[in-house]
């Protein structure tokens, strides 16, 4: 319950709509804020950059390449537009979570003025 209302708390402070956490090991929210902005991400060395215009299809891709975290697309939740975040890790890597949808608003921030 407390990594659920942690996570809520920085998914709408970074803009995103989450459905209300009713327990359980998973937690559903939509980007839907972020959609046709664009990003340019190069975080491996096996990855040249690649840009991006966001939108449900590709927001999941977007974020690992940018954050290196794996959140699941609307093909996982069968709700369109949303996604999914694993509650059920490791305190480090949760607090990694919460630390990448903060670094990933920031970044989308950053290029929307550019």
């Amino acid at each position: 319950r407390k990594r659920a209302l942690l996570l809520t708390k920085k998914l709408k402070e970074a803009d995103w709509e989450v459905l209300p956490a009713e327990g359980g090991l998973f937690l559903v929210a939509a980007p839907r804020s972020y959609f046709g902005k664009k990003i340019t991400v190069s975080s491996s060395p096996f990855l040249k950059e690649k840009n991006y215009i966001l939108n449900s299809q590709n927001f999941y891709e977007a974020f690992f390449f940018s954050t290196g975290i794996l959140i699941n697309g609307s093909e996982w939740t069968g709700i369109p537009d949303y996604c999914r975040f694993v509650l059920s890790v490791s305190e480090n890597e949760f607090q990694e979570g919460v630390k990448a949808v903060e670094r990933f608003s920031k970044k989308i921030d950053g290029e929307g003025k550019a």
